[in-house]
């Protein structure tokens, strides 16, 4: 029986059974993604685990699952929202107080990632050293200003993030 192929060049649209289940334990936990991957993955090393989780948190997928599942415990920005306003308002009942709240919406608004620890945007600049041979050093320059160009907007939209909640 021949092995079926399996084309990794391309992208996955769905996260894969780990990732869900990533997701999940980063919602349970409250948002620790290093106890995540270490329970999900099976992982001992505290920096394997890190590792996991850094480049499961950097995938658009495993986002929108984390979303997925604090909609479902009733934690979306817009419950989160309602709930401020409410404590706001009107103060809470007998055990819990107002600052009990307050920590728990700033931990939910922390794993819709309100408050992003950093901000990271990519640009990656692939060459060969054949095209570098072949090409004059007018048409390196004109690379090096486009390049330059790429940069400074990158930096200008991550000087103009503002959290959406």
């Amino acid at each position: 029986m021949a092995k079926k192929w399996i084309d990794q060049t391309r992208p996955r649209k769905t996260p894969t059974f780990k990732q869900k289940r990533f997701a999940q334990e980063y919602v349970r936990n409250g948002g620790n993604g290093v106890k995540a991957a270490q329970k999900v993955y099976n992982s001992h090393s505290y920096d394997g685990a890190k590792a996991i989780a850094v480049q499961n948190m950097d995938k658009p997928m495993v986002q929108n699952e984390i979303e997925k599942n604090l909609v479902k415990a009733g934690l979306s920005s817009e419950t989160l929202g309602s709930k401020l306003a409410t404590v706001i308002d009107t103060g809470l009942g007998v055990k819990a107080t107002n600052k009990d709240a307050l920590a728990g919406i700033i931990t939910a608004y922390k794993l819709l990632n309100a408050f992003p620890e950093k901000i990271s945007k990519r640009l990656t600049v692939a060459v060969s050293r054949k095209e570098l041979i072949r090409k004059d050093i007018t048409e390196l320059k004109e690379d090096a200003k486009k390049i330059t160009e790429k940069t400074s907007k990158l930096v200008a939209d991550l000087s103009s993030y503002t959290p959406t909640l």
